[in-house]
């Protein structure tokens, strides 16, 4: 995978799982509130009374009760491991060890520690106007690592100015640093009230 659809897959990943959380979870509310609702009698007397699921379902649930049961547990251990899966990719940080200087094996490992460099890039990028704080961090592979930077800024903050600042002098000195022609990057500004509109 090359660099640039590395840092596409990790933006487009970062916008869509919130949004399925948020739509996942509106679902499920609106079922709650609509259950709810209805055994209060929102719907009439006769929802409110009225079984979850119908006869012929109950009586094909009493019919075939041994074997139902196991599909259904199969199917909740199923959907539990999916989650649990699911939540541990979320949790995971893909934080690099060491960062390889020398790739090539025969000249022997230079290595640094990741720390060294985004410790160097947060106090930079600190040092442009309108920056609050920045968080670094290096990732995926320790011999093509990528930047990802998580950009606070303040109310009169200009973007522009900043995402220049940012991208033409930290990103090319972090480079420099590891003497790599190509770091690919991900910058994420998280904009101060009032900012968005000056950064226009």
């Amino acid at each position: 995978m090359t660099p640039s659809a590395r840092i596409r897959r990790t933006a487009r990943t970062d916008r869509q799982n919130p949004l399925g959380l948020l739509i996942v979870g509106a679902l499920l509310l609106a079922a709650g509130v609509a259950a709810l609702a209805t055994s209060f009698g929102a719907f009439g007397d006769a929802a409110a009374e009225a079984p979850i699921l119908p006869e012929g379902v109950q009586r094909f649930g009493r019919e075939n009760t041994g074997w139902l049961r196991i599909i259904l547990l199969l199917a909740g251990l199923l959907l539990f491991f999916m989650a649990l899966r699911w939540l541990l990719a979320q949790l995971r940080i893909e934080r690099l060890g060491e960062v390889l200087l020398e790739p090539d094996d025969r000249r022997g490992q230079t290595t640094m520690s990741p720390a060294a460099l985004t410790d160097a890039v947060e106090g930079e990028a600190q040092t442009v106007h309108g920056v609050n704080a920045v968080k670094a961090r290096l990732v995926h592979d320790p011999q093509h690592p990528d930047l990802h930077m998580l950009v606070d800024l303040g109310p009169r903050a200009n973007l522009r100015e900043v995402r220049d600042a940012i991208e033409n002098n930290v990103v090319q000195h972090a480079r420099e640093a590891l003497s790599r022609e190509e770091l690919p990057t991900l910058v994420q500004y998280r904009l101060a009230r009032g900012t968005a509109q000056r950064a226009r």
